[in-house]
């Protein structure tokens, strides 16, 4: 089979797509951007530089998954977006391409003010400054093939670390005081709290780095 002229071109493309100037090598220096995206059976994301590849990601739908809205599908391919490329994103801004139009609303808005069904996924993007942008869906094509071409991984594994927000531990009313007395003496814990009560400034600079005292 290794002789036929149609293995040999499945071959000659496997190699081009896997080496530069098709897949190339991480710069730190450069900006990234996540191109994602959902079909009715998987998921497909890409890292880009420079629209580079840099990586690629795919997996298949679980059956459940397969029941979900398409907008619900397409914030999972973001958030298995962020998982697969974590060490890329996390700590600079990165730009996040989806075909979705609606999502990019969505993720605008307050956590309180979006659907039930899509805040414990929108919570795990909390960490990241990711700016979701909207970008045709055909010109989206390397998310969208990989959507529909993904590999036999393991699916389903997006909420393999995150925190259960309905488990709870006793604590006795003791420990609770100390507990307040302490928070409300930790100036970063006071910065926390200010946060998760107004929300976050209107933009990313106005967050107080560790050494500031002051809250804005």
């Amino acid at each position: 089979m290794g002789g036929l002229p149609q293995q040999q071109a499945f071959e000659a493309l496997k190699a081009d797509i896997s080496q530069p100037p098709v897949l190339k090598f991480f710069d730190a220096s450069k900006p990234v951007t996540l191109s994602f995206g959902a079909s009715k059976s998987g998921l497909g994301a890409a890292c880009l530089q420079d629209e580079s590849s840099v990586a690629y990601a795919s997996r298949a739908l679980t059956e459940a998954e397969t029941r979900n809205a398409q907008i619900e599908k397409e914030l999972l391919a973001a958030t298995f977006a962020r998982r697969k490329f974590h060490d890329f994103v996390y700590g600079q801004e990165a730009i996040t391409e989806t075909d979705h139009k609606p999502l990019t609303a969505i993720v605008n808005k307050p956590l309180h003010a979006a659907p039930a069904c899509l805040q414990r996924m929108l919570l795990q993007l909390q960490r990241y400054n990711l700016k979701f942008v909207y970008k045709k869906g055909t010109e989206l094509y390397l998310a969208d093939t990989l959507s529909r071409a993904y590999t036999n991984e393991e699916p389903g594994r997006e909420g393999e670390d995150q925190l259960d927000v309905m488990s709870f531990t006793a604590i006795s009313p003791a420990r609770m005081e100390e507990l307040q007395r302490h928070t409300l003496e930790d100036p970063v814990m006071q910065k926390g709290t200010h946060f998760i009560t107004y929300g976050w400034p209107a933009k990313f600079k106005s967050v107080p780095q560790k050494e500031d005292r002051t809250l804005q």
